[in-house]
């Protein structure tokens, strides 16, 4: 899929970045209640402040019920030199 993005902000060169670029990725389903998803996204930003931005995510979501999941996501994602490693758990209900 092609994405765009603006982003607004004192901690940007000239206050603002404007950029596009891919995410694509796969789901899969590993039994009747739990789905794996793994998908990555790359963003050149090419005015404002000119970087690249690259985010890989794998995440995995387990159904309890018919409208109930708990689910785990772990990204890494790369920008402006910096590395920034992210985990979330979560609960969905559904209603």
């Amino acid at each position: 899929m092609v994405v765009a993005d603006v982003d607004l902000g004192r901690d940007l060169r000239n206050g603002y970045a404007i950029g596009a670029g891919i995410k694509t990725g796969i789901v899969r389903d590993i039994s009747d209640r739990l789905k794996c998803h793994l998908y990555v996204n790359d963003t050149e930003y090419f005015a404002g402040d000119r970087h690249n931005e690259f985010e890989g995510t794998v995440a995995a979501n387990f159904s309890l019920k018919n409208n109930i999941s708990i689910g785990v996501e772990i990204s890494r994602m790369i920008a402006h030199n910096v590395h920034h490693t992210e985990g979330c758990l979560y609960w969905n209900l559904f209603f």
